[in-house]
């Protein structure tokens, strides 16, 4: 749904800014690296590289997002394999369609994306976009727990699909 159509909502708290993603990769150096092995801090760069070299475009026409379509978000109706629903909308507000396609192909894998797509059309510059996000979001939680001292919040979003491409591949030019 365009912005046009959604007079009076607001930005969405999943909107990460440029600066936002700059200020996660200075605390990711900061608390999270030391504890890294090499190859993992080097995985970490190769990932954010192209967003903190700008060869990711961030700016987008923004939409309705839901901004956190996690598992213990969507109610699955399982007798009929179908979608029952969706829950939790703190996040609710206009923003980038990726932050929604990110959650799904981070817990749900690509095969899902791919059936979301014919119904949820979005270009290769968004996919993009969802794939660094993606990659982000263990990342993101893990500093979320290390700074407020929350073991949980270091293994929330362990055991998520791994079928979406790393983004130092997905941003490799032929």
């Amino acid at each position: 749904m365009p912005a046009s159509e959604l007079a009076g909502v607001g930005v969405s708290h999943a909107v990460r800014t440029m600066d936002d993603w700059r200020g996660m990769y200075a605390r990711l150096e900061e608390t999270l690296f030391p504890l890294l092995f090499r190859n993992q801090r080097e995985s970490v760069r190769r990932h954010f590289a192209p967003v903190l070299e700008g060869r990711l475009p961030l700016e987008v026409d923004p939409v309705l997002v839901h901004g956190d379509l996690a598992p213990y978000h969507i109610l699955i109706d399982w007798e009929s394999e179908r979608l029952g629903g969706v829950i939790d909308f703190g996040t609710v507000g206009l923003g980038d369609p990726a932050v929604d396609i990110a959650t799904l192909l981070a817990h749900y894998g690509g095969r899902l994306v791919d059936d979301v797509r014919t119904a949820y059309p979005f270009d290769d510059a968004t996919y993009e976009r969802a794939c660094f996000r993606a990659g982000c979001l263990e990342l993101e939680w893990a500093l979320i727990g290390l700074t407020h001292n929350d073991p949980s919040m270091l293994v929330a979003h362990i055991g998520g699909a791994r079928d979406y491409p790393p983004m130092d591949a997905a941003m490799e030019t032929p």
